[in-house]
């Protein structure tokens, strides 16, 4: 795997990296930034001597998780509409060999019954697949029932999302949304000639991002009371083709459909060449310098995600990023197979997760990215490595990459606080961001 766009080195446990005029150390174990106008050699040795003189505490690592399921995601489709080239789960499948494919009225209950026998209520509900919507006709049963359960037995009910690949959408469910979610997120990969080279139809005759176009004419058409989140995967192929693009370019063809954000990942089991690998590395350089163009001049309301928002409130909060909570108080529930840790562990059979915490990973240990990594995920290792605990490297790499990216940008900036205001409004984009971001609300007061 080549790393030649990874250009930092690490120095007695801190990243030292160059933007521009100013040299940016990171110090790994703290999670703090120091920054310095002198690129000479002799004074940034100076300057980690005196970082390290500061004997800056760890981060504290210890997570106590929930002994409650506060999360639980809906396998609610074991099939699909599309063939997706690059779908994990075999065409949303999962390799199933049940007779029932879609739940129906009957597993329904079952899981009503699940959901209000146990001692606390739930605190979010996703809808997912295969394809969730082939299962419209019972979660807009399911849903009512549960909240008026919810409320008579916790005085409380769950908050709703749902991830699908948006072919499907009525102006029925455009009301249903509007009524009862709080997010829903649309598999769309980039604009169409991206989009439908990977997404593809049973009928490939017919055009995903078309039919995805048309689906958020309906959402759009009144005022929405959800989130609307674009999730984008980007193959060896189109990873090539979205660079080629531009980032600003890319990222616009999803606000223009009306997306209120997007996020992009890279589509996991498959071979990534050097040229791919490179692509990737460009794009996500132009991903994070529009990003930090768009917050430092306050351009747009239009906040990008990427993982680079995320990364950035995770360096600023400066504590562990909490490691992944499948299998603890968030779980898969699946047809006719009980729970699962995950839809990745679903795909695997395998009902226990064993994974061990990031800390207690021997390649993670003495990575720069220990703490406020996000990519490390035990069940895409398991799906890519056959085991829990080796990461995927791909993920590594890019991880690496932007965090490399985000430090150069965040010190830079930091450093020239006092004469321009671009640091203040980074901070403020990162609070917005929290607030806007169903997930990440908890991030709001952190920085």
């Amino acid at each position: 795997m080549s790393d030649a766009y990874n250009n930092y080195t690490v120095k007695d446990g801190i990243l030292v990296t160059r933007y521009k005029n100013v040299v940016n150390l990171f110090e790994i174990a703290s999670s703090k930034i120091y920054y310095t106008d002198d690129a000479c050699d002799t004074n940034v040795n100076h300057l980690i001597k005196k970082i390290k003189a500061l004997h800056n505490p760890k981060i504290e690592c210890n997570r106590i998780f929930s002994n409650e399921i506060t999360g639980i995601s809906i396998g609610c489709a074991d099939t699909c509409n599309l063939a997706c080239t690059y779908c994990y789960a075999h065409a949303g499948t999962y390799h199933s060999t049940h007779v029932k494919k879609i739940m129906d009225t009957e597993l329904f209950n079952k899981l009503f019954d699940y959901l209000v026998h146990l001692p606390h209520p739930v605190q979010t509900i996703t809808f997912f697949g295969g394809e969730p919507l082939l299962a419209f006709k019972d979660i807009k049963e399911f849903i009512p029932k549960l909240n008026a359960a919810y409320k008579k037995i916790f005085d409380t009910v769950p908050k709703y999302a749902a991830i699908t690949n948006g072919t499907l959408i009525t102006d029925e469910m455009a009301d249903f949304f509007n009524r009862y979610f709080y997010a829903l997120s649309i598999s769309i990969d980039g604009p169409k000639q991206i989009c439908d080279k990977t997404r593809i139809f049973l009928n490939p005759r017919q055009s995903v991002h078309d039919t995805i176009r048309r689906a958020m004419n309906i959402l759009n058409k009144k005022k929405r009371n959800y989130f609307l989140a674009a999730s984008a995967t980007l193959s060896p192929d189109t990873m090539i083709q979205a660079q080629t693009m531009g980032a600003a370019a890319y990222r616009h063809s999803f606000f223009e459909l009306g997306f209120d954000q997007v996020a992009i990942f890279e589509a996991s089991g498959i071979p990534w060449p050097d040229e791919s690998l490179q692509a990737a590395y460009r794009f996500y350089e132009g991903i994070i310098e529009e990003t930090f163009g768009i917050i430092t001049k306050k351009k747009s309301s239009k906040l990008p995600d990427n993982g680079i928002m995320a990364l950035l409130v995770d360096i600023l909060k400066q504590h562990y990023t909490g490691d992944c909570v499948a299998g603890k108080s968030y779980f898969y529930y699946t047809i006719a197979d009980g729970i699962y840790p995950c839809q990745l562990y679903y795909n695997a059979r395998k009902r226990e997760r064993t994974a061990l915490r990031r800390i207690a990973i021997k390649q993670c240990q003495n990575c720069p990215a220990l703490n406020v990594c996000n990519s490390h995920c035990g069940g895409a290792a398991l799906y890519e490595n056959g085991d829990e605990n080796i990461p995927v490297a791909f993920r590594c790499a890019m991880t690496l990459f932007k965090l490399d990216q985000v430090i150069k940008r965040l010190g830079y900036y930091a450093f020239y606080k006092e004469t321009n205001e671009a640091y203040q409004n980074i901070i403020n984009a990162v609070k917005t961001f929290a607030a806007q971001n169903a997930v990440s609300n908890i991030y709001v007061n952190a920085v």
